[in-house]
């Protein structure tokens, strides 16, 4: 990431169904991008972000992931 404008949140997901009733309900905070945030790199990818893996998202169930994989709109600038 060269520059651009982007803020930050902390998302604090919530194990679903069966687990939810679980003595740790929650996941850990995760740090997201908010919605409308950009940014300049060198080079374009396919995506951004990634999937958490196995033992990474909750404490309570290994196999809990977590989503941080954003949809994004590419585009270029000449204003750098």
């Amino acid at each position: 990431i060269t520059s651009g404008r982007y803020y930050t949140h902390v998302k604090y997901g919530k194990l679903g169904e069966e687990l939810s009733l679980s003595r740790i309900p929650f996941k850990k905070p995760m740090l997201m991008i908010k919605p409308g945030s950009f940014f300049f790199t060198e080079k374009q990818k396919e995506y951004y972000g990634r999937v958490t893996v196995d033992g990474e998202a909750s404490p309570a169930n290994p196999f809990a992931v977590q989503f941080g994989i954003p949809f994004t709109l590419n585009f270029f600038s000449e204003l750098i």
